[in-house]
């Protein structure tokens, strides 16, 4: 199992509605608004990809989103975990680690398939 290492930034709130894609040409580093996680491609909080707005589990397999996700900033309410399909057993999701709230962090892997915000 891989943890990611994290660093507190402040601000937390509610998460609110869905995931939601990114507008095109946003840059800044660690764009994420208070009460959100935001996931990105590039590491460093690079290259944004979507905001989730709502807690739970979201299985980005098969979507635009799977295999993508480089680094992850935790504005939200809840610790973000984040898996990997075992493609071997092909029949489950390995804990491949987690953002606290409050924290930035980087995963140098891209092959998050499952995000699950706590509530």
């Amino acid at each position: 199992m891989k943890l990611i290492k994290s660093m507190a930034v402040g601000g937390a709130s509610l998460l609110a509605v869905a995931l939601s894609a990114a507008p095109a040409g946003a840059a800044a580093a660690w764009d994420c608004a208070a009460g959100y996680s935001c996931y990105y491609n590039g590491t460093d909080g690079r290259d944004k990809l979507f905001t989730a707005a709502r807690c739970g589990t979201h299985d980005l397999r098969g979507g635009p989103f799977q295999d993508k996700i480089s680094s992850i900033a935790n504005y939200g309410s809840g610790k973000v975990w984040v898996y990997v399909w075992d493609v071997e057993a092909g029949d489950h999701f390995d804990l491949h680690g987690w953002v606290e709230v409050g924290s930035q962090g980087n995963f140098y892997t891209n092959d998050i398939d499952k995000i699950h915000i706590d509530c």
